[in-house]
């Protein structure tokens, strides 16, 4: 699978391409899911939401196996109930772009173990979406706010792909759902080059009035 990735991507050329930056708003996108219903990001908006970009290697199980025993034990619903400010309590939800067809996304769904009523299985065989979202190589896992905004991309030095431990990306996930269900922090001021410049104070005679 992953040799077939790298033909498609022209040898890795898109492999080097660096992650989305944070605190922009993603790209939109509709994909089908595995039953062949469009599904549109747009769609979740008001949710904190986790696109999960996957192509079945032993990274993107590891990952995926943490991430779906914290689905079923409720963590993530509980994270985004406690702290949910900017989103509904408790909406929350996983979309798994599966860089291959609906039967391979399915396949490796049930084999991780995801909660299906907290996951959407979407497959991108052409890699499409994959290549829009410059998500290889895999893992690779955005959080969005519920405005779309990107609050977290594991695009750092210590939680790259196929570099860090399943359990930081899981860490690192979670962090960034928090952080999506709170106020962006503000952009700094920009100074105005074009201001006038201040007058120089009057310079003083030393001598008061000047009479005696």
């Amino acid at each position: 699978m992953f040799a077939l990735l790298f033909l498609r991507l022209g040898v890795g050329k898109t492999l080097a391409e660096a992650a989305l930056p944070e605190n922009r708003t993603t790209p939109v996108f509709t994909l089908n899911d595995t039953e062949g219903t469009k599904r549109a990001l747009a769609d979740y908006r008001g949710q904190s939401v986790v696109v999960f970009f996957a192509c079945g290697c032993r990274w993107c199980h590891d990952f995926g196996k943490q991430w779906a025993e914290l689905q079923r034990e409720g963590v993530l619903t509980d994270v985004v109930t406690a702290q949910g400010k900017g989103a509904a309590p408790g909406k929350q939800t996983t979309l798994l772009v599966f860089m291959g067809d609906a039967a391979a996304t399915t396949t490796y769904a049930k084999t991780a173990g995801f909660d299906l009523k907290q996951t959407v299985l979407l497959p991108d065989p052409n890699l499409k979406i994959t290549q829009l979202y410059h998500a290889m190589p895999c893992p690779r896992l955005y959080v969005l706010d519920g405005n779309g905004l990107l609050r977290y991309v594991n695009n750092h030095s210590d939680d790259q792909p196929q570099k860090a431990a399943a359990s930081v990306l899981v860490a690192k996930t979670v962090s960034g759902m928090r952080r999506s269900l709170l106020p962006p922090a503000p952009a700094p001021p920009v100074k105005n080059s074009k201001e006038s410049p201040k007058k120089p104070a009057p310079k003083s005679d030393g001598g008061g009035n000047g009479k005696a």
